[in-house]
């Protein structure tokens, strides 16, 4: 058997709206994530994300499948390498993939926050080229920004979370909350 370990990033908020996402380990070696033991000792708040974590979401295990498939067809087997080896270091590569495009996804929402803020577009091409058309859309349809990245926290039910975008929407003429999101498109696709 094959045991794969992962640290799930938790996020957490302190009644107040501070971040509470690691704590030190034990040993004083660093820190590690947030666990619902540690959150109950401060009273934090589960973030949105958290709380939605328990829902499939089939579109992302799909995707994340089909990066381990891809994984085992073209990582190269080292000579008489133990298949449970080859297995790891599957797991170790489909998990690059998932963390390239995590930290990619992070890097266009950043642009987006500055964009927002100070109407500066990104310099790396790489992240201009994703974040063009969503830089079109706001140009596009937002006729005032209230919000930008601001931590909401909602005591009476028990959550928090952070708001990528309160806007007042040109043709609408109401005001919307935004949840912007990242996802590869294939060729010719809307």
């Amino acid at each position: 058997m094959i045991l794969i370990q992962r640290e799930s990033a938790s996020h957490w908020y302190l009644p107040d709206g501070t971040p509470y996402h690691e704590v030190p380990r034990a040993d004083g070696n660093g820190t590690r994530s947030v666990t619902l033991r540690d959150a109950r000792k401060v009273t934090a708040f589960p973030s949105v994300t958290n709380i939605l974590s328990v829902l499939a979401k089939p579109g992302l295990d799909a995707w994340k499948q089909e990066q381990a498939i891809m994984a085992a067809l073209t990582l190269p087997r080292i000579e008489n390498e133990p298949l449970d080896d080859f297995a790891r270091r599957v797991v170790t590569d489909m998990g690059e993939q998932v963390k390239q495009a995590a930290d990619l996804g992070s890097a266009v929402h950043a642009a987006i926050e500055v964009y927002l803020q100070t109407g500066e577009p990104p310099e790396n091409p790489d992240i201009l080229r994703l974040f063009e058309p969503v830089k079109l859309w706001i140009d596009d349809h937002l006729e005032r920004v209230a919000l930008v990245e601001t931590v909401a926290v909602h005591s009476t039910h028990g959550y928090a979370g952070r708001i990528d975008l309160v806007a007042k929407l040109k043709h609408a003429g109401s005001w919307a909350v935004v949840d912007f999101k990242t996802q590869k498109m294939k060729p010719n696709t809307k």
